[in-house]
């Protein structure tokens, strides 16, 4: 009887010690620390939406509400927003509020705006009133508009993150399950290609009415190129944790306004023409062409500066084309905004240029070459945009270009062979080229100058000729020279190349003894340009239609 006492006294014990453990377990306040998986996001990006810190809070029986200052720091540069001073647009939400119920002030306030803190790299939410769960469902604080440059983590190879440090101060102990998550992964997000290798002759019209050749913007990772705000996102009675797959975040402007959350445009795509050829108008498609993915539109942004920002979107699927105009700086400009894209699957989208001139020769349209130059938009040259700001658009883009060479004009030039030339004592080589660009064919009209290469034992320097008019002649003889200003180069056996700056030259050599007194003998030259077949309007002739395929020829 007195060991089942013993016994009895025992459990009362246990009993005691194991009630004062869980009230002790229930005043303590645990954290857990979590951020879901890392976000990709683009490594070009400097104001880059980092994912959600969240802090899932249980406990704290008995113990009252309590002033918390939290700070959270990451390993780059943060960029949200500033709405004035170091006030950002970085949220502290408290128990995941519907848009309905969100208090940013006052008697019942659930939502913080970060502070900036002093090296750009972490923000304080200082005197956030807590009140401990207790008993009842975990309180749960959500940090979200986080954006950040993702330039300064290195994205090749292994992919490096972007981490957050969550540093709690209270009155009251709290503990954390960690102090450190990785909020988001930066990787390359494009590609920027020039697709076809036009050329063009200076001669030639250019009408315009198709694309010369198009840029390629490709996704690197399929949500990469996204609408400035998804369908229903501002103020969404979905849960905070909803994911949108646009550049904005968290967004409720009704009590908030448009600075906190929401993004300023759409992943923009701007292109700039190098070198534009003087005399010759640029235009560029307003919306993705054909051979665009069938998920991503995009549309013309009028009134974007050379950074791309600003201005407003054309309609999604806008027609037509958009003329460019020359900026101070030699370029010209264009952007377009994503207003739909698939984002679960990478995507393409390609805008054609067009060229368009009508031939004033010799000068215009000028010749040589332009290029092309891509880059996702707004973007800005390193440092600018590395650091929060409150008027720069975000999301942003650090400039590095990519592209090239992307639009010929070639001069009209005839290449012709005299395979064989000699000037001797007992004979000598007469020459005539004739410009027959003057034709009842409607060709345009052509004149230049052409250079004399001399080949074989003792050859003698190249000569340039003066202008030769359409319809004229240059003759001349290896020995006496003759028109436009060729000299004579005395005795010389070998071959001759002449090109000349004009389309459709033929040439003829004769032999014959000094003076043509007792024998002569001539041929053609030869003709070493790739020739294809054109159809030209001419006039009637003899009662025939004036339609006329002639050989156009190409160096």
């Amino acid at each position: 009887m007195a060991d089942f006492r013993k016994w009895i006294l025992l459990l009362a014990v246990v009993a005691l010690f194991a009630s004062l453990a869980s009230a002790q377990s229930g005043s303590s306040i645990n954290c857990q620390t979590s951020g879901g998986v890392p976000l990709i996001v683009r490594a070009e990006g400097t104001a880059e939406l980092v994912g959600d810190v969240v802090l899932t809070c249980t406990g704290g029986v008995g113990v009252p509400v309590f002033p918390i200052n939290f700070q959270i720091f990451l390993n780059t540069d943060i960029t949200s927003r500033l709405l004035g001073g170091s006030s950002t647009e970085a949220l502290l939400l408290v128990d995941e509020p519907p848009a309905s119920t969100v208090v940013p002030s006052g008697l019942g306030q659930n939502a913080w705006h970060g502070l900036i803190g002093a090296g750009g790299q972490n923000l304080q939410w200082n005197g956030v009133p807590f009140t401990p769960p207790g008993t009842g469902p975990a309180r749960i604080l959500r940090f979200t508009n986080i954006r950040a440059n993702a330039t300064k983590i290195p994205s090749a190879g292994i992919p490096n993150p972007i981490t957050a440090y969550i540093s709690v101060s209270s009155p009251t102990a709290i503990t954390l399950t960690s102090n450190q998550v990785n909020v988001a992964v930066p990787q390359p997000s494009y590609r920027f290609d020039i697709v076809g290798s036009p050329m063009s002759l200076q001669c030639q019209s250019e009408s315009g009415a198709s694309a010369k050749y198009a840029v390629r913007f490709s996704e690197l990772f399929a949500s990469a190129f996204r609408p400035q705000i998804a369908v229903g996102q501002d103020g969404s009675a979905a849960p905070p944790s909803t994911t949108y797959n646009s550049e904005s975040g968290y967004v409720n402007t009704a009590v908030m306004t448009d600075n906190t959350g929401k993004a300023t445009q759409g992943t923009r795509f701007l292109v700039w023409i190098t070198t534009p050829q003087a005399g010759v108008t640029f235009a560029v498609d307003n919306s993705q062409t054909a051979a665009s993915t069938t998920g991503v539109k995009a549309s013309i942004v009028a009134g974007a500066d050379i950074n791309g920002a600003g201005g407003s979107p054309a309609i999604l699927d806008a027609p037509g084309t958009t003329t460019l105009s020359l900026a101070s700086n030699g370029n010209m400009y264009a952007t377009w905004e994503t207003l739909l894209s698939d984002t679960s699957t990478p995507e393409q989208v390609l805008f054609g240029v067009y060229v368009k001139y009508t031939p004033n020769l010799p000068n215009s349209p000028a010749l040589g070459a332009s290029g092309v130059q891509g880059n996702l938009a707004p973007a800005y040259a390193l440092p600018t945009g590395s650091s929060a700001s409150s008027t720069l658009p975000v999301p942003r883009f650090a400039l590095n270009p990519t592209g090239g060479l992307a639009y010929v004009i070639n001069p009209c030039v005839t290449d012709l062979l005299f395979p064989f030339v000699a000037s001797t004592a007992d004979y000598d080589t007469g020459i005539v080229v004739a410009n027959t660009t003057q034709d009842p064919f409607s060709t345009q009209n052509q004149s230049g100058g052409c250079t004399l290469w001399y080949y074989g034992s003792g050859a003698p320097p190249a000569q340039i000729s003066t202008s030769v008019p359409a319809g004229s002649l240059l003759a001349f003889s290896l020995q006496n020279g003759g028109s436009n200003g060729i000299a004579g180069v005395g005795f010389f056996t070998g071959y001759m190349i002449i090109q000349c700056r004009f389309q459709y030259a033929h040439g003829f050599a004769n032999l014959s003894d000094p003076g043509l007194n007792k024998w002569s003998s001539g041929y053609l030259a030869l003709i070493l340009d790739q020739g294809s077949a054109i159809t030209r309007t001419g006039n009637v002739v003899n009662g025939f239609p004036g339609m006329v395929t002639r050989e156009t020829l190409v160096h």
